[in-house]
């Protein structure tokens, strides 16, 4: 096997050979060996889950049903090794009547079925899976458009929307351009405009308008494709990079991958095509998609930029779903309308600001009332996006395609189209990928409201800078068993509850000169080892000068005193302690020694071990 580039991803076709199910035990020795070898080398794999990954004929009704489940078992088994999937390659390959293998309406279906196997109720959300890839010599864009009318209006598709909230069921495109019969099979032109074609021909289609798009590979036309030599691919390649500059590709012998047999087990049956990464819409995929970091972190969209809290001076006239919105203009209002200082239009001009970093998906002026519309789209560690949306700006200050970083400006506060309004900002944070101007009918329906938008301020104090942990163990001040362990207190009178907090909520008290109320979180640690004990301060309920934290590990126990005025929404260090896997313990209480007359507060939000390298 040649080289693998490590910028590269490398096919690797999932099917079920002489095997019954994905769950034998040969099966899953067969291709736990292949995707290890590829892993080992350093080669990102990217999965196709074929059509024969289960028996009879594609599109009848036992082979769907076996198909998602052996699908779904197949990402299950590989998902911390394979994060791509391409459902359903070449699903309008024609086949020897002259049709497609499967039909729009049986391919849409397809998606769904897997779509939903693999993602429901949270699942999956690291996996990427890919339509396709669709043939462009069969009228590959008519066929994918169809597959998106029939599967829009099908019940198959709504229920992957209840069930996973996306509007489709895949997270890309793929397509397989054809290598036409010419003296040079590798005519560059010829290769790439039918790619382009295909990419303006999805622009304007909402479901698939911001979802990559894979170049998966080629099909070899004619006698001469036997000459697509390594040699031959590479000058593909270097066209393909200068059209769409600094794109990713790897293209590798043309050979067929995935084991037929348990006893053909070799390098010599893994192969690779080119994997060409592009995005929609067209402004994005006449280049590469830019590299979009993940948040750190929301603000709020006006204001100053060192705000703890909603800023000082503006206020929100209608938040998401209000009753007296409804009353005035019978329907559902979609997040909040701020107002800057002062009356009537005084706030007109003031800045907006990007809430997090971000790509700016759309840039425009859309009639009749809402104006200038910059939408946005989020990241967050953990591959969640969301989507915020900021209207009736009186200026644009950014584009489409453009990477914008938390607290760029990226307007100013207008009065909307034809000047309708009172000069606010109308702001949104989404749950789904809408179109920019979307308002009725479904504004209509108050539950299609709470179910694709979020209530911004909430949202944003649990999303606050500092709020994201990607190591460590985090056990929050939430009464109860929690998946890295358990916070108990004390059944007593004295406790208030705060929206200010890690993840948006917390615990308080009064300090006092005698202890009352105490509160215990106990972590599950997954190994021995030294660890950081770090303590959340919010900026709200958390005033006492002299908290008294206990540390209990593995040498004995350590009293920790904290500041907590003198902290904002951060995390605070109590310092390095051993500690096995169990018996690790910190311990608050009210008893500060301060008086209790001064009603200082305690708080007792989220506590995270941090594991410290020896």
């Amino acid at each position: 096997m040649p080289p693998l580039l490590p910028s590269g991803l490398i096919r690797l076709s999932f099917r079920l050979g002489p095997w019954t199910s994905p769950t034998a035990k040969g099966w899953q020795a067969a291709y736990d060996g292949l995707v290890a070898l590829l892993v080992n080398a350093g080669a990102p794999v990217y999965g196709l889950l074929e059509a024969d990954l289960a028996p009879g004929e594609p599109g009848s009704a036992r082979w769907f049903s076996q198909y998602a489940q052996h699908a779904a078992q197949v990402v299950a088994r590989y998902a911390d090794r394979v994060h791509t999937f391409e459902v359903l390659p070449g699903p309008n390959q024609i086949d020897t009547n002259g049709r497609s293998r499967l039909s729009p309406a049986a391919f849409a279906r397809g998606l769904a079925l897997v779509y939903e196997a693999v993602k429901a109720e949270g699942r999956g959300r690291e996996t990427v899976l890919v339509a396709g890839a669709i043939a462009l010599a069969a009228d590959g864009a008519g066929y994918l458009s169809q597959t998106l009318t029939f599967g829009v209006g099908s019940t198959a598709w709504e229920g992957v929307r209840q069930a996973t909230r996306s509007a489709a069921p895949f997270d890309a495109v793929a397509c397989w351009p054809s290598l036409p019969d010419r003296p040079d099979p590798l005519d560059l032109n010829a290769v790439a405009e039918p790619v382009e074609r295909f990419l303006q021909a999805l622009a304007g289609n909402t479901a698939v308008k911001d979802k990559p798009v894979y170049l998966s590979g080629f099909t070899l036309a004619g006698a001469q494709g036997a000459e697509c030599t390594t040699e031959r691919l590479d000058r593909l390649t270097a066209h393909l990079l200068e059209r769409r500059p600094g794109l990713r590709l790897a293209l590798r012998d043309a050979a067929s991958a995935g084991p037929a047999s348990s006893h053909e087990l070799s390098p010599s049956v893994v192969g690779a095509y080119a994997l060409l990464p592009v995005a929609l819409p067209v402004p994005l995929a006449m280049g590469a998609r830019p590299f979009v970091p993940s948040v750190d972190g929301f603000d709020y969209p006006v204001g100053p930029r060192d705000q703890r809290e909603p800023p000082q001076g503006y206020n929100s006239a209608a938040g998401l779903a209000g009753d007296e919105y409804f009353r005035l203009f019978g329907v559902w209002h979609t997040g909040e309308d701020w107002n800057g200082p002062g009356a009537g239009d005084a706030d007109l001009g003031l800045p907006v600001y990007a809430i997090a970093a971000g790509l700016v998906t759309m840039s425009d002026f859309f009639t009749p009332s809402w104006g200038n519309i910059v939408l946005m789209e989020h990241t967050l560690p953990s591959g969640t996006k969301v989507w915020s949306q900021y209207a009736h700006l009186r200026e644009r200050l950014v584009k489409a395609g453009d990477v914008v970083e938390r607290g760029q400006q990226v307007g100013t506060i207008g009065k909307g189209a034809n000047d309708a309004w009172l000069a606010h900002l109308h702001f949104e944070i989404r749950q789904a990928d809408l179109p920019a101007n979307t308002w009725l009918p479904f504004v209509r329906d108050r539950q299609w409201v709470l179910d694709h938008y979020f209530d911004t301020i909430v949202f944003t104090r649990k999303h606050r800078p500092g709020l994201f942990v990607t190591e460590g163990v985090v056990v929050d001040s939430e009464p109860g068993e929690q998946e890295n362990g358990s916070f108990t207190r004390s059944a007593t009178a004295h406790w208030f509850p705060s929206y200010f907090g890690w993840h948006g909520t917390s615990l308080y008290t009064f300090a006092s000169r005698s202890e009352t109320e105490w509160g215990e979180w106990r972590p599950r640690l997954p190994q021995t080892g030294r660890y950081d004990v770090q303590v959340w301060i919010p900026s709200f309920h958390a005033t006492t000068r002299a908290a008294r934290y206990v540390v209990t590990h593995q040498d004995g126990a350590a009293s920790v005193a904290v500041d907590q005025s003198r902290f904002n929404d951060e995390w605070v260090s109590l310092g390095v302690f051993p500690f096995g896997t169990q018996g690790a313990v910190v311990r608050l209480t009210d008893q500060t020694g301060e008086a209790d007359e001064a009603r200082l507060e305690v708080c007792f939000d989220a506590v995270r071990w941090l594991p410290v390298a020896s």
